[in-house]
């Protein structure tokens, strides 16, 4: 024997139940929500849920749903909707065994890894004799990011010349070259390319790697499927298309 639903309110007869408001708050934006917090944000989303029963009502004694803009846009959403339907319906029954995932992580086991990649600073400046003496300065004990912050015309010297982490082909070659033959704590000589004159230093390096099944598993399982649907998709696009035949104007 199933509980009877918490009645919240009665509107004109009709019964809102607590099933009625969570499905109500389900549908509302969850930063909005976030604003309604406890028992008495909980009564003010119910106030709100009242007074939308109230306009619906109102709406029916009116004819509304007769109205031809919005026999309109009622089309225009159902059809909406069953497109979405039959989309999830055609997709649903598409299931990755392990023994295909595990042979789609053989095949691309680079796409779950991470490719060789440093974290550096810089420091930037428009002439070799200034990037000369600043090289001097911080092999004398000067501290990197304070000269950065000082003198580096890069929008990173805020930042004390951060860079953040990046990989292959994120910078331009000269940069690149230099920066992923370096060590860890090394601050490079100037280095000439076609932004100025740069120090870098480099603060980490991440080297490449592919991580077991065990690890990678998860994501192979959502990718594979993923892969998966999309190539049901084609075909089944291409059989209806067969039946239903698509001229291009």
């Amino acid at each position: 024997m199933t509980d009877k639903p918490q009645i919240l309110a009665v509107v004109d007869g009709r019964e809102l139940t607590e099933a009625d408001l969570a499905m109500f708050m389900q549908n509302m934006n969850p930063q909005v929500i976030r604003h309604f917090p406890g028992e008495e944000g909980k009564k003010r989303i119910l106030d709100e849920m009242i007074n939308q029963e109230l306009l619906y009502i109102e709406a029916i004694e009116q004819g509304l749903e007769k109205d031809k803009t919005f026999m309109q846009t009622l089309e225009a959403t159902k059809e909406s909707l069953l497109k979405s339907y039959a989309f999830a319906k055609l997709l649903e029954s598409i299931d990755v065994t392990e023994e295909e995932a595990k042979q789609y992580f053989e095949e691309n086991k680079e796409q779950f890894g991470e490719e060789e990649a440093v974290e550096a600073a810089h420091i930037l400046v428009s002439t070799e004799e200034e990037a000369e003496k600043l090289f001097a300065e911080i092999e004398a004990g000067k501290d990197f990011e304070e000269l950065a912050k000082e003198f580096s015309t890069c929008p990173s010297s805020e930042a004390g010349g951060a860079l953040g982490k990046f990989g292959r082909g994120m910078m331009v070659p000269e940069f690149e070259v230099v920066a992923f033959a370096m060590s860890e704590g090394e601050v490079s000589k100037p280095i000439k390319t076609q932004f100025g004159f740069h120090l870098i230093k480099l603060l980490k390096k991440f080297e490449a790697f592919i991580p077991d099944w065990d690890k990678a598993k998860e994501n192979v399982f959502v990718e594979a499927r993923r892969i998966k649907q999309q190539k049901l998709y084609m075909e089944h696009m291409e059989e209806l298309k067969k039946l239903h035949p698509v001229v291009y104007k």
